[in-house]
């Protein structure tokens, strides 16, 4: 089957796999010769093709073709899955093209090292360096310099593979759109998976890179990063209680948290109908606080008793374990492998009813518990005072 109408107009004819063809224009044709050696040696070299204006790629599907030509006619297509991005890779290496990923996602102007470790990261079959989503938004300056500096790839689920010919001549400008996109991105809340070879490493290089930008004086800043002022470490729980709490339970809390370690704010929680109770102590000390309130009234459903468990200033170690601690099997589906992550106060917390909150507190008072992370979980970059954790 022939298109006479691109043959007899000055184009040609792509002959694809599966007997699909593809119709170039003469305008196209022109370019391809130009920016493509076989191209030009099949229609100007006196071979065949350049008599019938047929040529035939039978190793090229009817996609690889499409973008072939848009890559060659305007230096620049984009790839809608990994998988057709390396068969393209392949054949533009067969045709000698010097053809580079430069953009993921709208991230630009990547190095050939930021590639390497971009594919070394994202086309592991078997999600060997799939460790955690990330919730939250990261800017593509942050995004490269993870890839770059640290080899943490965030990767979303959607991605799109730009690739750039590229010219030794001609520095590769942005359009207005691509500013626009790019811009609009950066402003984004983004669903991650971040792929790096150690979770609990990129977990807290994520925020310290995060937290560097947040930070304005020289001051906090160092050359290898972000330099932290070294605080302790703080378990503070904060809950919420449908129903008035007895006068017994408050002379409890008073005498485990030594009677300043909490503060009541009822008049936070006023609004709700709730009675609300800031308490710091260490791990042991609120478990044995909150023990009491799960028994004291059978009638009490625990869903009534919303916890929020923080901890600020964690080493990693306790990171490692508080995540270790929201993955157990008896915490509730809905709230398994969920934890917040307050950047700028450097703060790691959770949101859970009260019977998820103590199994989370008796794998904490445990310290013989493993840190060592080895089931994906979710992080949201949030600040710890939203309510919708």
């Amino acid at each position: 089957m022939e298109d006479f109408d691109y043959i007899g107009t000055g184009g040609f004819i792509l002959k694809c796999k599966d007997e699909e063809i593809l119709g170039v224009t003469k305008e196209q044709a022109d370019k391809l010769c130009t920016a493509c050696m076989y191209f030009d040696a099949c229609l100007h070299g006196g071979m065949n093709e350049s008599t019938s204006r047929i040529i035939t790629k039978v190793d090229w599907s009817l996609a690889i073709a499409r973008h072939m030509i848009q890559l060659l006619v305007t230096t620049r297509t984009t790839l809608p899955s990994l998988k057709l991005y390396e068969e393209f890779m392949v054949q533009c290496d067969s045709l000698l093209l010097d053809a580079r990923l430069c953009n993921f996602v709208n991230y630009m102007d990547t190095t050939i090292s930021k590639e390497t470790k971009f594919l070394e990261l994202a086309t592991n079959e078997d999600d060997t360096y799939f460790h955690f989503s990330l919730i939250g938004n990261v800017k593509c300056e942050q995004w490269l310099r993870l890839l770059d500096t640290e080899e943490i790839l965030l990767n979303r689920e959607h991605t799109n593979y730009v690739i750039q010919l590229r010219d030794p001549n001609r520095e590769v400008e942005w359009t207005e759109d691509q500013i626009v996109s790019r811009r609009n991105l950066d402003s984004r809340i983004s669903t991650y998976r971040v792929h790096a070879k150690r979770s609990l490493h990129a977990l807290v290089s994520i925020q310290q890179h995060l937290l560097q930008d947040c930070t304005t004086t020289s001051s906090a800043r160092s050359r290898g990063g972000m330099t932290y002022l070294r605080r302790e470490e703080q378990y503070t729980i904060y809950f919420e209680t449908a129903h008035p709490l007895s006068q017994v339970y408050h002379d409890l809390i008073d005498r485990l948290a030594g009677g300043q370690a909490y503060t009541r704010t009822c008049a936070d929680a006023a609004s709700f109908q709730t009675e609300g109770y800031t308490v710091q102590a260490s791990p042991d000390v609120l478990r044995r606080m909150l023990t009491p309130l799960q028994s004291s009234d059978p009638s009490n459903n625990d869903d009534d008793i919303v916890c929020s468990l923080r901890v600020d200033h964690p080493s990693p170690d306790t990171i490692g374990r508080l995540i270790n601690a929201s993955l157990q099997d008896e915490i509730d589906d809905r709230y398994k492998g969920t934890i917040g992550l307050d950047v700028p106060l450097n703060r790691y917390f959770c949101r859970k009813p009260l019977q998820d909150t103590l199994a989370m507190l008796n794998y904490l008072v445990d310290f013989s518990t493993s840190a060592r992370i080895k089931e994906p979980f979710t992080v949201y970059l949030l600040s710890s005072e939203d309510k919708v954790f």
